[in-house]
This record gives structure tokens, sequence and C-alpha cells, in this order.
């Protein structure tokens, strides 16, 4: 994942990611990929 000022993190199986409400990113998927999503207020 890139984020809007070019930052690159890469993330493997099993690890969590949190993305900000109106965060600027790229995700370069270079494998399969299962997402989970959960909200809350």
């Amino acid at each position: 994942m890139t984020n809007g000022e070019g930052v690159q993190e890469t993330f493997g199986p099993g690890e969590v990611v949190y993305v900000s409400k109106g965060s600027t990113l790229t995700w370069h998927i270079t494998e399969r990929l299962r997402k989970y999503y959960m909200t809350s207020s």
C-alpha cells in the first residue's frame, strides 16, 4: 500500500490494516486477497 506522501508499506497474511476515513492511498495486490470489513459508530 502506498499512501498520499509516497510512503510504501507491505502487509502479510494475518495482519490487520486500519485506514482512516478520507485517506488517500493505492493498493498493490500481488496475490489472491480476502477482505473483511467492520464498521462501528
